[in-house]
C-alpha cells in the first residue's frame, strides 16, 4: 500500500538531529511535494526564526513545493552568515532555469552584499570563518546576465 503523507509543519519544527533529517528527507525524496500552499506559506513566514538546521531543510522544502515567487526571498539568504544556509540558497538558485527568472534578476543579484560565512568547528564548537559569498554572487550574475 502506497500511503502519501502530508507535510506537518508542527512535526517539522519540533524535530531535530537525525529525526529532523529523516522527516525532511522523506519529503525531499518524493517527486510530488506533499505540502499545501498554506503550509508552504506558513513555513516561509517562519524562516526568520529558524535555526540553521531547520532553515536549510525549510529552504529546500519550500523551493520544492512552490519555486515560483520564492526566488527573490531565497536570494536574501545569500547573505546569511551561516555557510550551510548560504550554500543551500546558492545551490537552489543556480538550479533554476534561466528562462524562469525575471529579466532583472541579475541586477538583484548584483545588489547582494558580500559577507563573511561561518561554520562551527567540529572539534571546539567555535564559530569559524570559511570565506565569503562573493563567488556565489559572481556565478549567479554570470548565469542570469
Amino acid at each position: 500500500m502506497n500511503e502519501t503523507k502530508t507535510f506537518d509543519i508542527h512535526s517539522f519544527l519540533t524535530l531535530s538531529g537525525r529525526e529532523l533529517m529523516e522527516y525532511a528527507e522523506s519529503f525531499l525524496a518524493t517527486e510530488a511535494p506533499a505540502m499545501t500552499l498554506p503550509t508552504a506559506e506558513a513555513l516561509v513566514a517562519s524562516l526568520p526564526s529558524l535555526d540553521e538546521e531547520h532553515l536549510v531543510y525549510a529552504l529546500e522544502l519550500v523551493m520544492t513545493a512552490r519555486p515560483e515567487g520564492f526566488t527573490d526571498q531565497l536570494l536574501t539568504f545569500l547573505t546569511h552568515p551561516r555557510a550551510a544556509v548560504c550554500c543551500t540558497a546558492y545551490r537552489l538558485l543556480s538550479r533554476v532555469p534561466q528562462n524562469s527568472m525575471p529579466a532583472d534578476f541579475a541586477k538583484k543579484v548584483a545588489t547582494v552584499p558580500i559577507v563573511e560565512l561561518f561554520t562551527d568547528d567540529l572539534v571546539t564548537g567555535e564559530k569559524r570563518s570559511v570565506g565569503t559569498n562573493a563567488e556565489f554572487i559572481r556565478s549567479l550574475m554570470s548565469k542570469f546576465a
